[in-house]
């Protein structure tokens, strides 16, 4: 009988190292991680663009034309591309992951102005429905930081609204209280 209960608990221990171990195991191989990712040479984008591009933040609605005036910003120009959110002229949708920055120079010495160009990894969010868009686009244009004037909401709202495609919404965006 005491044979026994020695053999159940030596049992029982070896059962809770071996639960420790599988346990330690996996954790170890879950923490494999995939080899960084090579910092980027030159400015540019991670994925190619069809232009013109929106750019589509909290307050502001930016139209760029081309990769070299999308990638040329200065400090004072107040643009984060992270808090935007990008649709290009095919109607698709991207996030900014990661922008590395080439050439900048402190901000101080020059109170932010010398561009400077940057690598923009992008990811793509998919197509954004041409609704949908006009709803992020006019959230945006509501919200200027300045004053939308005696009627700038209803002229928003209608050039907004009246774009028949994205492209014509990226055209509308370019000055959204313009009455035409």
């Amino acid at each position: 009988m005491e044979q026994t209960a020695w053999v159940e608990k030596l049992a029982f221990k070896i059962a809770i190292k071996i639960a420790m171990l599988s346990a330690l195991i996996s954790l170890l191989t879950g923490c494999k991680t995939s080899p960084p990712t090579p910092p980027p040479k030159k400015p540019g984008v991670s994925i190619a663009l069809n232009y013109p591009v929106v750019l589509v933040g909290e307050r502001r609605l930016i139209v760029k034309d081309d990769e070299p005036s999308l990638i040329t910003t200065t400090v004072s120009s107040g643009v984060g591309f992270p808090e935007y959110r990008f649709i290009d002229s095919s109607g698709t949708q991207y996030s900014v992951k990661r922008v590395t920055e080439f050439g900048r120079k402190n901000a101080f010495l020059n109170m932010g102005t010398s561009p400077f160009q940057v690598f923009l990894e992008l990811k793509s969010e998919g197509k954004i429905s041409l609704e949908k868009a006009k709803s992020v686009a006019l959230e945006a244009a509501l919200k200027p930081e300045g004053v939308l004037g005696p009627h700038g909401k209803e002229i928003a709202t209608e050039r907004i609204h009246g774009a028949k495609s994205v492209a014509d919404l990226i055209e509308v965006c370019r000055d959204p209280l313009e009455r035409k």
